[in-house]
C-alpha cells in the first residue's frame, strides 16, 4: 500500500487496520524491523495524570480506557469498543501526561516505541503523521459517537426511570395502605410464632427447676436426718415444713397473724420474727419456744429454706401457667375451631397482661356459661387487645363480666372506670389506624379495634363499644358470641 503524499487528512480510504499496517511499514523504513509484543490481559499501556513514555499499536486484542480516580466506586470503564488502535499517541498533545489509563481487558499484540522513536519516524516519514491523526481523529469521532449514544440512553432511562418512579410511588401508597391492614395480622402471627418458639424453649429449663426444688428439699431432709442432735433436727425439718406450706399473706392477714401469734407467745416481738422467717403456725411457734434444741437464729435460717423452696416452686407454677397462656397464642389462624372454656380463655389474657394491670383492680364477675365453639389463639387476642387498651386509659378499675343473654349465646363485658371516650372519637373507634391516644396509631397489642372487630366477625357475633365521659365515667366493651359456630366453619 502506498501512501500519496498530497492526500488530505480527509480523504484517507484505508481501514484503521490498513492504517496501522501502514504506519507500521514507515516505522520499520525508518527504524528497521520491529518485534511483535504479547502482553497479557490486565496489563496497565498508561497511567491517568503520568507521563506516557510509550505509543502501542495494537495489532490484535482488546484495549479499554479507565478512569481509576472514582474511589467510592472503583475504575470506572470509559471506553472499550471505541478504544482506537494507538495507544499514548493523545499524550504528545496533551504535554506528555496520559488523560486516562489504558488497560488490556485481552491479550494483546502489538509494536511498542518510545516517544522518541516515534518523533524520529515521523521526521523521517512525514506521511506518518498524517496517518497518525486519521487514526486519532477516528478514534474521537468514535468516542464521540458513543458519548452521544450514551447521552441518548441516559435521557431514555431517566425517563424510564422517572415513570417507574410515579409507578413505584403508586404502588408504595397502594402497599402502604394493604400493610396497614395486613400489618395488624402479620403481628398476630409473628407473636403466635414467638409464643409457640418460647414456650417449647421453657418447658426443659421449666422441668429442671420443678425437678430441682424437689432434689433440694429431699437433700436438705436427708442431711437433716444424719444429724446427731435429732430434736435440733426435728425441729429443723419441722420449720422447714412450716414454712414450705405456708401461703404469701395479705396485710390485713399478717397483722391478724401477729395478733395471734403474740397471744400464743406471750412475745409480740418474738411473733414478728418468726411471722417473718415464714412461721405462721401459732402451735408450731409455741414448740419452738418451749424446746431449746434451736435458736431464733436458726429457726430463721431454716425458715428461709423453706420459704425460698416455696418461692421457687411458686415462681416454677407462674411461669408454667405463663406458658400454657402463651401455647394460646400460637398459630392464630391455624388454630381449629373447637370447644373452649370461656373464663379460661379469658383468664390467659389477663395473666399475659399481669404486668400492664399490675396497678389495675381486675374483678371478675363469671356467670355459668356454656363452653363456646372458637379459634382459642384468636379469642385470646381479643381479650389480650381490648384488656390493653382498658389497663391504658387513666383506669383504677376493670370489670370483666360473662352472662347468657338467651339460649346459645353468651355475653362478655369489660368495663373499665376511665375518663371515657368522646362521641365524635368513639363513631371512629373502629376505622383503620384510628386511635384516641395522642394521634399514635397503637391499639394494645398494636392490632386494633379494627381487628378486634374482624375476630368477633369471624366467629359470628357482635362487638359494640359505650362510653361514658360525664358523671360516672367509664367505657364497656360488650361482645356476644354463639355457643356454636356454623358447620362449615369448622
Amino acid at each position: 500500500m502506498t501512501t500519496d503524499p498530497h492526500l488530505h487528512i480527509f480523504d484517507v480510504p484505508y481501514t484503521d487496520r490498513e492504517l496501522v499496517e501502514e504506519i507500521l511499514g514507515s516505522i520499520e523504513d525508518a527504524l528497521g524491523p520491529q518485534p511483535r509484543l504479547t502482553i497479557p490481559e490486565g496489563t496497565t499501556l498508561t497511567h491517568r495524570g503520568k507521563p506516557a513514555s510509550t505509543v502501542t499499536f495494537v495489532l490484535r486484542g482488546k484495549v479499554a480506557l479507565i478512569h481509576d480516580s472514582v474511589a467510592a466506586a472503583g475504575d470506572v470503564t470509559l471506553h472499550e469498543a471505541s478504544t482506537g488502535r494507538v495507544i499514548g499517541l493523545m499524550s504528545l498533545t496533551e504535554g506528555g501526561n496520559a488523560k486516562t489509563t489504558a488497560r488490556t481487558t485481552s491479550e494483546i499484540t502489538c509494536v511498542q516505541l518510545t516517544i522518541e522513536q516515534f518523533k524520529t519516524v515521523v521526521e523521517q516519514r512525514p506521511t506518518t503523521s498524517l496517518l497518525a491523526a486519521v487514526l486519532m481523529i477516528r478514534s474521537l469521532d468514535m468516542r464521540l459517537r458513543r458519548a452521544d449514544e450514551l447521552h441518548v440512553e441516559h435521557v431514555q432511562l431517566s425517563a424510564e426511570l422517572e415513570k417507574e418512579r410515579a409507578q413505584l410511588a403508586t404502588a408504595l401508597t397502594n402497599l402502604e395502605e394493604a400493610r396497614t391492614q395486613l400489618v395488624s395480622q402479620e403481628r398476630l402471627v409473628s407473636l403466635g410464632s414467638l409464643a409457640a418458639g418460647i414456650a417449647h424453649e421453657l418447658n426443659n429449663p421449666l422441668a429442671a427447676i420443678d425437678r430441682t426444688a424437689d432434689y433440694l428439699f429431699s437433700d436438705v431432709l436427708a442431711l437433716l436426718s444424719s444429724v446427731p442432735d435429732q430434736k435440733w433436727a426435728d425441729q429443723a425439718t419441722g420449720t422447714i415444713r412450716a414454712a414450705l406450706e405456708s401461703t404469701s399473706l395479705s396485710a390485713r392477714e399478717e397483722r391478724a397473724l401477729k395478733k395471734e401469734m403474740a397471744e400464743a407467745l406471750g412475745d409480740p416481738t418474738l411473733a414478728q420474727q418468726l411471722i417473718l422467717a415464714g412461721i405462721h403456725d401459732p402451735e408450731l411457734a409455741r414448740q419452738l419456744k418451749r424446746r431449746s434444741g434451736m435458736g431464733l437464729d436458726q429457726v430463721g435460717h431454716a425458715a428461709s429454706i423453706g420459704t425460698h423452696l416455696r418461692n421457687l416452686s411458686s415462681a416454677s407454677t407462674k411461669i408454667t401457667s405463663l406458658v400454657a397462656s402463651l401455647r394460646s397464642y400460637a398459630r392464630p389462624d391455624g388454630d381449629p375451631i373447637t370447644g373452649v372454656d370461656l373464663h379460661t380463655n379469658i383468664d390467659d389474657a389477663i395473666r399475659l397482661l399481669s404486668h400492664k394491670l399490675r396497678d389495675t383492680e381486675v374483678t371478675r364477675e363469671y356467670d355459668e356459661v356454656p363452653a363456646i365453639e372458637c379459634q382459642p389463639g384468636q379469642l385470646a387476642q381479643l381479650w389480650t387487645n381490648v384488656l390493653s387498651n382498658s389497663a391504658e386509659a387513666p383506669a383504677s378499675a376493670i370489670t370483666i363480666r360473662t352472662s347468657t343473654p338467651h339460649e346459645g349465646w353468651v355475653r362478655i363485658e369489660i368495663i373499665d372506670n376511665g375518663p371515657g371516650i368522646p362521641p365524635h372519637i368513639l363513631e371512629h373507634i373502629f376505622e383503620p389506624r384510628f386511635t384516641t391516644k395522642s394521634g399514635q396509631v397503637r391499639f394494645g397489642m398494636g392490632i386494633g379495634m379494627g381487628i378486634s372487630l374482624s375476630i368477633v366477625g369471624k366467629h359470628h357475633g357482635t362487638m359494640r363499644v359505650t362510653s361514658q365521659t360525664k358523671g360516672t365515667t367509664g367505657t364497656t366493651v360488650t361482645v356476644d358470641l354463639p355457643a356454636t359456630q356454623p358447620e362449615e366453619d369448622h
